[in-house]
Parts: C-alpha cells; structure tokens; sequence
C-alpha cells in the first residue's frame, strides 16, 4: 500500500508564484510506503485499545504523541531536504509554512520543526516578518566551507591536547562515545537521529569550546552557520540510515577521543581534520550528483 504524502499545489492554481509551482509540482507525485510513524500510530492505537479507562488512555496519548510528531518532523526534514540539496528546490525561493504544510498534507508543528531544523543547518534562512528562504548554495561552496571547519577544529583539537583536559571535558567527550555506541548497537536497532545529531553537535561543540581560544570559537561559529557546515549536520542519512557512514564516524570520535585523552596533539588535529573532510565531500558529492540528475535530457521533452 503506497499513500500520498502531498496534497500538491498544481502549476495552475490561481495567485500562485513561480516557487510554489515549482515545489509542488516536485512533490505532487512523491509516493511512499508505511513508514516509521504509522509502525507508531499503530503501536499507540493497539495500547489504548488494551486501556481500561480514560485517564490510561489519556496517559497513554501524553507519553507517545511526542514520538509521531518528532518521526512527522524527521520525514518533512529528509524531503525538504533532498529537494533543495537536488536543486528543484533552488535559492532563493521563500518557502512559506502554509505552502510546506499544504504541499506535504502535514500539521504545523512537524513543519516548524522541520524548517527550524533546516534554517539550523544552513540551507534555509530567517527574517523576522518575512520568514523562511531557500539559500543558494554550490557544491564548491560547501567544500570550502568544510575545508575551513576542518583547520579550525582540527586547531581546537590540537590546542586542546596540549592544554590537556579537565575532568568535565573527559566526562562529556566520554558520554558521547558511548551514546553513539549504544546507537550503534544491534545494526541500529534503537537508533534515533535526534539522539545522534544532539550527540554530533555535543561532541564537536566541546572541543571546540574547552579549546580555550575565543577567536577560534567565534570563527567557528561564524563557518558553522553556513549552508550545510552545522554541527547539527548529519550527512546522507535519509530515512533509511547508511550504518557504514555513522559507524565510521563514531570510530573517528573514538580515535580523537583517545588521542585528546593521551595528549598526541598532531593526531588528534589530523583524525579531525579527516573526520571533517569525509563528511563534506559526502554532502559535495550528493550535490554533484543531483547536479547531474537534473541535467538529464527528460525523455519527451524536446516533442512538447
């Protein structure tokens, strides 16, 4: 069973603008199998079955509402997402909360979250009274961005292990490590993208602030608000996570943890300016990619 996840805003309908033509007819024919929140729609629905009054129901509701609007949230970040990142979507076109909402038949609160979770990564913007826009962004633009995150951070990395660390910086580095292993664990059976990307940011927000150097972390946080450069960040995940990618990623954050801890300056600076490099070539690639795709003769085309 496929169900439509947009209502679609036709290229015909009155008062509409260039970029809401466009967005809707990118998503107009999206079709997706049950996913992740209707598995959760449907456990919650078994348990209030099983409930033997209302205020159990009401508790039930209470506990597991969360859940489906956090995976609604997750599903609106992956199509926006992509959308952009392939360039059908391209800046810098407003991207309104009634036209998303309209366009992928979903409640304002996923849709909110989702784009605030967008304008954190860069690829969306914010004006006050204005709202949203989609930000023009290259595949050479985001391969300078990171080639420029990896120095700084691969600097904090390295000051760092000279300075040596407290015993707070060795705790939060450390539960980081081991949340991402408990993500990991069992080929991801419990992971969560929200628990890796809060542990992502957590570990790399770290560093860079027990590094000791207020230019750095001001620079840092300057590059991090580009398109695409955030901690927040996690490249090539999509609805269906690649284990490969995040499992070496976690065996990054495992060696500059060790090298942080032993003191070996020059390799953790090196583990982390690799560890940087990998994911934005990944996200440079991804954009290549769609690149490519969307220069694609279309069959037809030329007869219309």
């Amino acid at each position: 069973m496929t169900v439509s996840c947009a209502r679609g805003v036709g290229a015909g309908d009155s008062g509409q603008s260039g970029a809401e033509a466009a967005f809707g007819a990118y998503f107009a024919p999206v079709k997706y199998t049950r996913n992740a929140y209707y598995c959760e729609c449907k456990k919650i629905v078994y348990k209030m079955r099983e409930a033997c009054n209302a205020d159990r129901v009401i508790g039930i509701l209470h506990t597991n509402i969360g859940v489906i609007l956090v995976t609604l949230a997750e599903r609106a970040v992956e199509m926006l997402r992509d959308a952009i990142l392939s360039g059908r979507l391209p800046g810098p076109h407003a991207l309104t909360e009634r036209l998303v909402v309209e366009t992928l038949g979903m409640s304002r609160t996923p849709v909110r979250a989702a784009l605030q979770t967008l304008a954190n990564e860069g690829l969306l913007s914010y004006e006050p009274h204005r709202g949203y826009s989609v930000r023009q962004i290259t595949a050479e633009s985001v391969t300078g961005a990171y080639q420029v995150r990896g120095v700084l951070e691969g600097l904090a990395c390295h000051q760092l292990a000279e300075a040596g660390l407290s015993k707070a910086t060795i705790e939060t580095l450390g539960a980081c490590v081991r949340l991402g292993q408990e993500l990991l664990a069992d080929g991801g059976a419990s992971f969560r993208h929200d628990e890796w990307r809060e542990m992502n940011t957590n570990f790399h927000q770290t560093i860079a602030r027990a590094a000791g150097n207020e230019t750095l972390l001001e620079t840092l946080s300057h590059v991090s608000r580009l398109p695409l450069t955030s901690f927040n960040t996690i490249a090539l995940i999509g609805a269906t996570p690649d284990f490969k990618l995040l499992e070496a990623a976690q065996a990054d954050h495992e060696q500059i943890f060790i090298a942080l801890v032993s003191g070996q300056a020059e390799r953790a600076e090196t583990r982390m300016k690799e560890h940087i490099a990998v994911a934005g070539a990944l996200i440079a690639k991804g954009m290549a990619e769609g690149e490519q795709h969307r220069s694609r003769p279309v069959a037809g085309r030329a007869r219309r």
